[in-house]
């Protein structure tokens, strides 16, 4: 009986040791303020951005995702965390480099969250379309753009790829369900200051 129960107690260590935190992204969760992504964040901060009105900004420093750099930046509305984003940080001459690596996420995410809802391959010019080996440099003209969604109870993810003047841009945007409407405020409101 004794050992029965030095078993189940250190079975019950080992099933709650290998419990980790699941949050909406990285260790953080939806509408958490700066100060506690501050504390669950654990690269290195690179800037924090006051901002402007009702929105405010921290970027950390890139960190290695599968082989490549990602920098690592949330976004506050109303002092509530809304959005958070991975950002490819690398610089690559074969422009098919950021295909591979959007591919590579999309394998990922599809791992982790299944099929995505939404599947889009958008050309705004045919000069490259369905000639793979030219994809890259058909985003880096603007060309073509390409992004999956997927949704969870808490968050719609976007794996995007897109780009203008010979740069594309890469990266996977997490953003709150709950807070959507609070988000599109703070950026009609941001817009409206630009003018």
């Amino acid at each position: 009986m004794r050992k029965l129960i030095i078993m189940t107690l250190c079975l019950g260590v080992l099933v709650i040791g290998s419990v980790s935190f699941a949050g909406d992204f990285r260790d953080t969760t939806w509408g958490m303020t700066k100060e506690q992504v501050k504390k669950a964040e654990t690269a290195s901060l690179y800037q924090d951005d006051p901002g402007k009105g009702r929105m405010s900004m921290l970027m950390y420093n890139p960190v290695k995702i599968m082989g490549s750099n990602y920098a690592i930046s949330y976004l506050f509305c109303d002092k509530k965390l809304v959005v958070a984003r991975y950002i490819n940080m690398e610089s690559y001459y074969n422009k098919n480099n950021y295909v591979n690596d959007y591919l590579s996420v999309n394998t990922t995410l599809k791992e982790k969250y299944g099929e995505p809802s939404k599947e889009i391959m958008k050309w705004y010019n045919n000069l490259y379309k369905g000639d793979v080996q030219y994809y890259g440099m058909a985003i880096s003209l603007g060309h073509l753009r390409m992004n999956n969604w997927w949704y969870t109870d808490t968050s719609r993810i976007i794996n995007n790829i897109m780009g203008k003047k010979f740069k594309v841009t890469h990266g996977v945007e997490y953003s709150s369900i709950k807070y959507y409407d609070l988000w599109q405020e703070c950026l009609k409101e941001r817009r409206k200051g630009n003018f």
